[in-house]
């Protein structure tokens, strides 16, 4: 298991930096370390500094973008870090039909973050962590590329794509510290759950409410958590992105802990406490969804710092006959709490 935190070089076109920055809060969020250089500058120091960042990291990270296959700056960075042996992860920032990408970035599995969906940030968030230990750099070194000669070319791309996005009413929204993702953000549920207690039923809601908001507007299964992520700050990361955390509560919801005379939801470690946690602090919308004729838990059943969650109006989702009744009663909610937040759902 890694240790240290993972070390994530960002390269990128400057008419991409304000998706790139969301990209990069995402992954110091998931407790990786990102670098991005953000001096609109040139020459030969700055070029040797870009050099000894892309040896230093363990994963280098294309922002794959019209403007970044475009850039001379950009191609030669993925050149070095080729040469270099580092681990290399696309991550498609704006529309950029394959065909068009260098076959190194081709050949490897990429993540699709253009719409910055919650899936979209687990995913890049999974596959940086899940790359296998950094390989040595070669010895003796590739001869390093010549400094590139247009960055100036770079930097009026990156003015002009500024001066687009404060005259466009179509900007991308990048998420808040705190609270629901703002208002034009594709709406997108989270399914808190215990497998053993629920998995089945909740499987179920998961494909209902996916019919209804599309695969991406639902995310759930947060603990197959990759192995040395702080899984604090990758919670903490999944729910900022959505606008509804849904509390699935079973009749073994409260059950004691192998081996501990204590309910699980009382150890600080556990996933769902993390989870409703970070909901209620963000003041995210947290329904409880009783399943299984389960009764809700009562305050002295539950940590302190969620025992917000006892007051909030669930809703049951009783078996049988009566599930496609509830189910529905939960889609018309949750519809009514995306028009609320003024967010788009995919229509019928």
């Amino acid at each position: 298991m890694r240790t240290e935190e993972l070390r994530v070089y960002v390269c990128h076109a400057r008419a991409d930096h304000a998706m790139v920055d969301s990209l990069k809060s995402d992954l110091e969020d998931f407790g990786m370390s990102a670098w991005v250089d953000q001096l609109l500058v040139g020459g030969q120091a700055w070029w040797d500094q870009i050099l000894e960042r892309i040896r230093e990291s363990d994963v280098f990270l294309f922002a794959v973008s019209p403007a970044s296959l475009n850039s001379q700056a950009c191609r030669l960075e993925l050149q070095y870090a080729v040469a270099v042996r580092r681990q290399l992860l696309p991550v498609l920032v704006a529309d950029a039909a394959i065909e068009t990408w260098p076959r190194s970035l081709a050949e490897v599995q990429g993540v699709d973050y253009r719409d910055r969906t919650a899936n979209a940030v687990i995913a890049l968030g999974r596959a940086a962590s899940s790359m296998a230990p950094t390989t040595p750099l070669p010895k003796p070194l590739p001869a390093p590329p010549a400094v590139p000669m247009n960055v100036a070319d770079d930097i009026d791309a990156a003015v002009l794509s500024d001066r687009d996005r404060q005259s466009s009413s179509s900007t991308s929204h990048p998420l808040p510290a705190d609270g629901p993702p703002p208002a034009g953000s594709p709406f997108t549920v989270f399914i808190s759950y215990r497998r053993e207690d629920s998995e089945d039923v909740t499987g179920r809601i998961r494909d209902r409410l996916k019919a209804r908001f599309g695969p991406s507007g639902v995310f759930m299964d947060i603990d197959s958590i990759p192995p040395g992520i702080d899984f604090r700050k990758h919670i903490s990361a999944a729910v900022a992105s959505c606008d509804v955390v849904l509390v699935v509560i079973g009749r073994k919801w409260l059950d004691n802990a192998e081996g501990v005379g204590r309910a699980r939801i009382h150890d600080d470690r556990d996933f769902v406490r993390q989870e409703i946690r970070s909901a209620l602090a963000r003041e995210i919308a947290t329904i409880p969804i009783l399943v299984q004729h389960a009764t809700p838990p009562a305050e002295d059943d539950v940590p302190e710092d969620i025992k917000d969650l006892v007051y909030r109006t669930g809703l049951p989702v009783r078996p049988g006959a009566d599930f496609d009744t509830d189910v529905t009663r939960l889609i018309g909610a949750l519809v009514d709490i995306a028009k609320a937040l003024d967010k788009p759902t995919p229509q019928n």
